[in-house]
């Protein structure tokens, strides 16, 4: 069955290489994005049904995606048309029209963009040789969707969810300000990458100790930080740069903290789930702590463990056991 995962920075393009500050050097892949939302709002509404047609042959996996599950319209064929009635006070809503409009003027130039994606799937390549690049797709969803993957073949972005801090409507659609202050231009790549990421090794079901939880997005985000070396840490983690600090300054007391209250080998997800969800601090900690700080505590024990055995493939540390990679890694900040 096919699996759909839902959840700029300037780096020098010279002609199809890229040098990686690690001294790699891999090949570029050609990147254009294809623009659903542009298409979609071209429609004219009296010749619906065959724009529609047409629409859906341009994107044959995406165009169902979007319809079905990202505005839940319903079913364009219905006999009582309901689906396509939705669809049409979409794209007829007056502060639809304006959010595709502010998209289209924030998101004229996407060259760059391009080429940082490029960059990055040919970092992937170099990991991951299999791995093909995805076909790349922007849409709008009115705030739903920032990235999401189809099967790995497709990487769709939510251009309307990287509209900027200073965005207007971000605080009436009840976003929180740790949310909005990443809803920026610079996270659609490394948001974009961990997605992918997250699809091509899904955390197993019996993985369900926080210990699992913490290892497995601590790998994401080392992977992450290997195809993307160029990108600052807040980029993965989404804290700010005093959170960074903060994380850095206590490491100890925050890992302390999980051990005395014998939380890593907990499978109780009621009790430990707050500390792998985002949220604008942690649980039990400082007011200065960020959320979700146990992904990052994983994130730093699997940099100890990739430290001590640098030979381990990106595919063999996603295979690694947590608690082979905890006691291996000896953390003991």
């Amino acid at each position: 069955m096919s699996k759909i995962n839902l959840n700029r920075f300037l780096l020098v393009l010279i002609g199809l290489v890229l040098f990686g500050c690690n001294g790699i050097t891999v090949e570029t892949v050609p990147v254009k994005l294809e623009r659903f939302e542009e298409d979609l709002f071209a429609i004219e509404l009296a010749k619906l049904d065959p724009e529609l047609k047409a629409l859906e042959q341009k994107y044959p996996e995406f165009f169902p995606l979007y319809m079905n599950q990202i505005l839940s319209v319903g079913p364009l064929d219905d006999s009582l048309g309901k689906g396509k009635a939705r669809l049409a006070g979409f794209l007829e809503n007056e502060a639809i029209i304006k959010l595709q409009k502010k998209c289209a003027h924030d998101f004229a130039d996407i060259t760059q963009l391009e080429a940082e994606l490029g960059q990055a799937f040919g970092m992937m390549k170099h990991y991951f040789p299999d791995h093909q690049a995805p076909r790349v797709v922007t849409f709008i969803s009115e705030f739903g969707n920032a990235a999401l993957t189809y099967d790995s073949t497709l990487l769709g972005i939510g251009l309307d969810m990287y509209l900027g801090r200073d965005y207007k409507y971000y605080p009436s659609v009840g976003f929180p300000y740790y949310m909005i202050r990443r809803l920026q231009p610079e996270y659609i790549v490394p948001n974009g990458i961990q997605v992918m990421l997250s699809e091509m090794f899904d955390l197993s079901a019996k993985n369900n100790k926080l210990l699992d939880q913490i290892v497995y997005n601590g790998k994401i985000y080392y992977m992450a930080g290997r195809i993307l070396p160029e990108v600052g840490d807040s980029l993965f983690t989404g804290y700010t740069s005093k959170q960074m600090d903060w994380c850095n300054e206590n490491e100890r007391q925050i890992w302390s903290f999980f051990i005395s209250k014998d939380l890593l080998f907990s499978s109780n997800a009621q009790l430990y789930t707050k500390y792998v969800s985002e949220g604008p601090n942690s649980s039990g900690m400082p007011t200065e702590s960020p959320g979700n700080i146990g992904s990052w505590v994983g994130w730093q024990i699997v940099r100890k463990y990739m430290k001590n055995y640098p030979e381990v493939t990106m595919r063999e540390l996603m295979s690694t056991d947590a608690h082979k990679i905890l006691n291996q890694a000896g953390y003991k900040p």
